[in-house]
């Protein structure tokens, strides 16, 4: 099963609210996590039904584990573009992140981490 986690709420809590709201309607089971995503970060997270010891969990947790799973990341920027469609480039000035309510950004900052 894949779920869209939004920012904000943490990879469990996450799972706890889709938990409480599958049994309300009547689904009750449980739910496992394969990955997780950071509180500020919002995605698709997959998950197994059943419980950490079913096999539709341990067949999940082991895509990842043997890295058949592939992630991609989608950056939202506004402003001026660094260039025309389709120009690529690699960023490698220290970033500095805030979080707040609203998401997460990230700024160019000397007192910021390397970019990897």
């Amino acid at each position: 099963l894949a779920i869209y986690k939004p920012a904000g709420p943490s990879s469990e809590q996450a799972l706890e609210l889709l938990s409480d709201s599958l049994g309300a309607g009547g689904y009750a089971c449980e739910i496992t996590r394969a990955s997780r995503l950071d509180a500020p970060t919002s995605g698709v997270m997959p998950v197994a039904l059943g419980h950490a010891e079913s096999g539709s969990a341990h067949w999940l947790q082991f895509q990842f584990a043997a890295r058949q799973v592939t992630k991609e990341y989608l950056c939202l920027c506004m402003g001026k573009p660094l260039g025309s469609k389709g120009t690529k480039g690699v960023v490698t000035n220290p970033l500095l992140s805030s979080y707040s309510s609203s998401g997460a950004m990230s700024v160019w900052s000397s007192s910021g981490k390397d970019a990897r």
